[in-house]
């Protein structure tokens, strides 16, 4: 008998999983296919805002990536929170499927992020062998001014594309968002929910050699 519940238990499982991947197929013409990486990936989740403290030092960008006003959103009705779009297809680096990550800021006042050269501390997490790990990781800036806050709008999201992987291991992927750290560096942390992919486990360490651009490249990974 318990045999027949662990195989039923995994049967399911299986059509959950198939069936998210099948919801994200379905809304963009070509099937786009899933990027199969093998590589520590490098966080690149860049945001900006209009209401940047200017007395704040730092890498500012004035990007295509700025912060608006919350028009419809799943997740939480209040607070402030990090949302995964389970269902809604997206095409990520032009070619590849692709999801929505949004941070949202339901609360009646600004919240400041931690931010390097314009870069959320935002990180995609993998269930893997009993434990979330990393697959993504914020790169190091020896310069000073990379480092500063960047305030999220009351009543204003962030949107993320990122993309849903591929792979040999069915897991779950959540993301990590650091929101801000005191002096004494404790930190308060957002997670996303989670949603079914599949990776390969040399995403967990391996990676890509990044070559710095030019002497005031202040980055060395």
């Amino acid at each position: 008998m318990q045999r027949i519940i662990l195989l039923l238990t995994f049967v399911v499982s299986l059509l959950i999983f198939a069936g998210a991947r099948d919801s994200f197929s379905t809304n963009i013409s070509n099937d786009p296919p899933r990027l199969s990486s093998k590589e520590l990936k490098r966080a690149d989740h860049l945001a900006y805002s209009s209401s940047i403290d200017s007395n704040d030092p730092g890498g500012f960008y004035r990007g295509g990536n700025a912060s608006r006003p919350i028009d419809s959103v799943g997740g939480s009705d209040t607070g402030l929170y990090l949302w995964l779009d389970p269902n809604n297809a997206e095409l990520y680096d032009d070619k590849y499927l692709g999801t929505g990550l949004y941070v949202v800021n339901k609360r009646n006042e600004a919240v400041s992020f931690d931010a390097q050269d314009s870069r959320l501390y935002l990180i995609a997490e993998v269930f893997y062998n009993n434990s979330w790990q990393a697959i993504e990781y914020m790169p190091s800036s020896w310069c000073g001014n990379s480092y500063h806050h960047i305030p999220l709008e009351s009543q204003h999201l962030w949107k993320f594309i990122v993309p849903i992987y591929d792979g040999k291991h069915e897991v779950q992927m959540r993301y990590r968002l650091t929101v801000s750290s005191d002096r004494l560096g404790n930190k308060d942390t957002l997670y996303s929910n989670s949603i079914p992919i599949k990776f390969n486990k040399q995403q967990l360490k391996e990676k890509k050699k990044y070559n710095p651009n030019g002497l005031m490249d202040p980055y060395d990974d």
